[in-house]
């Protein structure tokens, strides 16, 4: 090999590029790239990470030979890559016209046999409006993000791909679906989005699930917050259970990326898009069977074929195709992708068979199953059918999953059939077979999860064993739980030396509670060795981890293994999220390493994200440890943004500045921010009055009065209130001139900015508002007319009351909770008719589902004494509310009881036992099972007990059943305790 032969390559990075070609284009995991070259883990690591100033072409040579690579093809690759990287990743948008290609579901095929397009008419609903609004703002060159949220099957795909017709017809856009060597670690290529980009992340929660998915949503975050990339389109689809799972910690960095973005998509069609696609169903005769024959309304679930795959898995299977079904559909709400391979389906699916059709079992059985359940229905892909290799539509080259991944055909279970089996066989559990079989052939990267899984169901052996094996394949995180769950069941035998030689995670989050876990269990000796291979090769190459291991490490480490350390964390960690990066500059000089804190200073303020808190935070920090100069540069990009939030938080840390000129003139800067928000624009005006910065209060003032946005009347409310109690009156007189133009679009906020008129003194502008208000109240939710109502008895004004609670009476519909406040007001400022007349359109309208909310409206029903609208809001309600979430189950419950209805209390419970809903959902548990206990319920306590185990939650089990010590070694699935067993009884 000649230096000529490598002269393309010499001009890039030379050997880095060809690592990652390798990877791409030979589908080769780094691992095997070392195994065949002999090159080394430490000098790959060093390569990837740019820290050394290779190519030498000896290595190059030797690695290209041993992966069977000629130079013409790396040159090849490296000019394809840089050719990428300008024009960024993805395909334009009007090259993407099959929506198949990005997983829209393909309908039912027609009867009549007509050549029909490949998709029936679209029908817009309302949430096509909401997302058209993002579309429009990306149109507009505003970066913005929309997830849709709605069962399986309801529309949400197709509705992603319509709403982007406004970008075909503009030009100029791409979109990138990243899907590959995992949706997980597709994101990696974040940095290569440019803009005018779509990012189509269809089941979103395959890209945000846990830590990985939370490194993905910061990133995500940063990219919409770049204004170098703007204007970038993010668009997904959740289920509900979901968004549940990914919202339950508001901390969460995946969270906080969908708080406010998420867009319902109803299950069933409903008012005017109803009578739309009856219209529609006319031209399309799918439509028109969908129309006909769809339970509920649910159209697009029938056009996608859902109700026909359910009638098959339950009436038309063999029993092999449904023993194949149900292993997918275990598997998968266990944590296994939806790719399973035929090893795991061949070693699960006996033990879903009754012993008869074991017995007659041929030797080609699977073969035939999985033909059954391949064979399409009405057009439908089959209940269980091979994945197919994905077209190279989205611009991206194509490559295969990691070694990793099981080889051999993979099966995907229809999406519809994963929807139904959390539901119906949620409260099963899957048979030892499964667990066996999951043990055998789950992914690698799965394996700890699947732990998990078997461990919240009691499962203690089938925890370990996956755990082992996936801590044989070097999973720190694994290894924890492995360690901690050896400790209760065996503490006199644990394998901490095993684990210590099999771990090879480096990444810093993964080994933290990995090294405190040894610290407690293992030998001091042991743990020096794992400690000298930590500071040696753990990765701080993402942004969680690093701080809690230097502080891990500060107790135990030496001093030259805490500065090398430091040094690695400080030069390689990214400032992504700006919480981290405070966290390790607080660390750094904590260990004393104070020139590296320096030089880690200089690059987070440079270049970390403008999190108002974390901000201010590190702005602190670098006050009081002298840093000045970084303390004003990150000080000058945070007000350089002009945002009213990171503004006030800049100001509040600006106590501790040593020049009192430069504090002035940052204080002068906060009075140009953008005025869009009063809220924010209210809190920055008290922040700066308390600070004393009256002529900087009086400018922002001045500028607000005559420019903020008024918004829904609520945030012009609040600014009228700090301006009345710091005494603006100059301010005040300015803002009323522009109150009267407000808009009337939501009455809550309204009520609120009646209150403030009335305190200000600003009679007239009251007057002119509430009237308008009166007059249009009967359109608005019933929860703003409780409060425009309040507001005006407040206020005195009797007779516009007196208008809106005629009309509310007469009209008002809504949530049930709406309903109750609003009859709670009533019962003030109303006559006995009209609380009569509301209180039965409330019985007879109100959607009953949400238990608490019931509770609350049957709290108002009783108090106003209406007692047969009680009584119906009673029966309904037992039959019909949803009991997912138990503490609100608890609340409904203690309302029956108050009112003496003791057959509804014996219903709902009996709802709570006996119906297929995920257990894995419910919340407060505990709060449902101390009101049983406390009323005596104890046939029903059992009933809920038991079911908890099912669904995942066997330590709740535990904790109100007393039995840790029975079920020491856990239980089998059958619910006896399982026979004790050791480390030695593991495969």
């Amino acid at each position: 090999m000649s230096v000529n032969d490598l002269a393309e390559v010499r001009t890039s990075d030379g050997l880095r590029v060809a690592l990652k070609a390798l990877r791409e284009r030979k589908h080769l995991s780094y691992d095997t790239i070392v195994r065949r070259s002999g090159i080394g883990k430490t000098t790959l690591s060093d390569i990837l990470n740019a820290k050394t100033n290779l190519p030498q072409w000896g290595t190059l040579e030797l690695v290209l030979k041993a992966c069977e690579v000629s130079p013409k093809d790396l040159a090849a690759w490296e000019q394809a890559h840089r050719r990428a990287s300008v024009a960024g990743i993805g395909q334009p948008l009007e090259q993407i016209t099959d929506p198949f290609a990005l997983e829209v579901h393909a309908a039912i095929t027609g009867s009549s046999g007509a050549q029909l397009t490949a998709l029936p008419p679209y029908v817009p609903r309302p949430h096509d409006a909401e997302l058209a609004d993002v579309v429009a703002g990306a149109l507009a060159g505003v970066s913005g993000i929309a997830v849709l949220v709605g069962g399986s099957s309801a529309g949400k795909t197709r509705g992603l791909w319509e709403a982007l017709a406004p970008l075909r017809a503009a030009g100029g856009w791409r979109l990138w679906h990243p899907v590959f060597p995992t949706r997980s670690e597709s994101l990696a290529d974040l940095d290569r989005v440019r803009a005018r980009t779509v990012v189509w992340l269809n089941e979103t929660q395959r890209y945000l699930w846990g830590e990985p998915g939370d490194r993905a949503a910061t990133a995500l975050q940063a990219l919409l917050d770049d204004p170098s990339t703007a204007p970038v389109l993010v668009v997904g689809t959740l289920w509900p259970e979901h968004h549940g799972s990914l919202s339950s910690d508001p901390a969460t960095a995946a969270a906080k990326l969908l708080r406010d973005h998420e867009i319902e998509v109803p299950h069933a069609f409903t008012g005017e898009a109803l009578h739309a696609i009856h219209r529609a169903a006319a031209h399309d005769e799918r439509l028109a069977d969908a129309v006909e024959h769809a339970e509920d309304n649910q159209i697009t679930q029938y056009l996608a074929g859902g109700p026909e795959l359910v009638r098959r898995y339950r009436f038309s299977c063999s029993p092999t195709a449904k023993a194949i079904i149900e292993v997918a559909m275990d598997a998968i709400q266990l944590g296994h992708p939806n790719d399973l391979s035929f090893a795991l389906l061949r070693d699960a699916a006996p033990h879903y068979l009754l012993s008869v059709d074991r017995a007659n079992l041929s030797d080609d059985w699977l073969e035939k199953a999985l033909a059954e359940t391949a064979q399409p229905s009405k057009g439908v892909r089959g209940p269980l059918t091979r994945i197919n290799p994905l077209p190279t539509t989205v611009g991206q080259r194509r490559r295969h999953r990691s070694a990793a991944t099981p080889a051999g055909p993979q099966f995907r279970l229809a999406d519809y059939l994963d929807h139904y089996g959390r539901r119906h066989r949620s409260r099963t559990i899957a048979p030892i077979g499964l667990w066996e079989a999951l043990a055998d052939h789950a992914p690698t990267a799965h394996l700890n999860r699947l732990g998990e899984a078997a461990h919240a169901r009691g499962l203690y052996f089938d925890a370990a064993q996956l755990w082992k094996n996936a801590t044989r394949h070097g999973d720190a995180r694994a290894a924890t739980s492995l360690l901690t769950l050896m400790a209760q069941v065996t503490p006199e035998d644990l394998p901490t030396e095993w684990v210590i030689e099999h771990v090879t995670d480096t990444d810093s989050a993964a080994v933290c509670p990995l090294l405190a876990k040894l610290q407690e269990l293992a030998d001091p000796g042991l743990f020096d060795v794992f400690i000298e291979r930590v500071v040696t090769t753990v990765r701080f190459d993402r942004s969680t981890g690093a701080p809690q291991l230097l502080a891990q490490l500060r107790k135990t480490a030496s001093c030259t293994q805490l500065q090398a350390l430091a040094r690695r964390a400080a030069t390689t960690m990214p400032v992504e999220y700006g919480g981290d990066a405070s966290a390790l500059y607080e660390q750094l000089l904590a260990v004393g390493s104070y020139t590296t804190a320096e030089e880690f200073a200089g690059r987070a303020t440079a270049a970390m994200p403008l999190d108002e808190p974390f901000v201010a935070g590190m702005i602190e920090q670098l006050l009081a440890a002298g840093s000045v100069d970084l303390a004003r540069a990150l000080t000058e990009r945070a007000l350089a943004s002009r945002d009213a939030r990171r503004t006030r938080a800049i100001i509040e840390c600006l106590d501790r500045w040593p020049d009192h000129a430069e504090r002035s003139e940052f204080l002068q800067r906060a009075t140009s921010v953008t005025l869009d928000n009063p809220w924010e624009i209210s809190a920055l005006l008290e922040t700066l009055h308390r600070a004393g910065a009256e002529e900087q209060f009086d400018q922002l003032s001045r500028r607000a009065a005559t420019s903020v946005a008024l918004g829904d009347g609520a945030g012009a409310g609040v600014l009228l209130v700090t301006w009345w109690e710091t005494r603006s009156r100059h301010a005040i007189r300015e803002f009323l001139s522009r109150i009267t133009d407000i808009e009337l679009d939501h009455g809550g906020g309204l009520a609120l900015l009646l209150t403030a008129l009335q305190m200000v003194g600003a009679h007239e502008e009251f007057t002119l508002l509430a009237q308008r208000a009166a007059d249009r109240c009967c359109h608005d939710e019933p929860a703003n007319i409780a409060m425009l109502l309040y507001a005006l008895h407040q206020a005195g004004a009797y007779e516009l009351a007196r208008q809106v609670a005629r009309q509310a009476a007469s009209t008002a519909c809504g949530d049930a909770r709406g309903l109750a406040q609003l009859l709670d007001e009533l019962q003030r400022v109303g006559t006995p008719e009209q609380v009569t007349e509301l209180a039965r359109r409330a019985a007879a309208t109100a959607p009953l589902q949400s238990p608490l909310d019931v509770a609350v409206l049957m709290t108002q029903l009783h108090r106003a004494g209406t007692v047969e609208e009680l009584a119906d809001v009673a029966a309904r309600a037992a039959t019909t509310v949803a009991i997912n979430d138990l503490g609100q189950v608890r609340a409904l419950l203690e309302q029956y009881r108050i009112i003496g209805a003791n057959s509804h209390i014996d219903a709902l419970l009996h709802r709570v036992t006996t119906e297929a809903v995920p257990y894995s959902r419910f919340r407060q548990a505990d709060q449902l099972y101390e009101w049983l206990a406390f009323n005596g319920n104890l046939d029903h306590i059992d009933a809920i007990v038991r079911h908890l185990t099912a669904a995942g939650q066997f330590d709740k089990y535990l904790h109100f059943s007393g039995m840790h010590e029975k079920y020491r070694f856990g239980r089998d699935p059958d619910g006896t305790p399982a026979e004790p067993w050791c480390w030695t009884d593991l495969a």
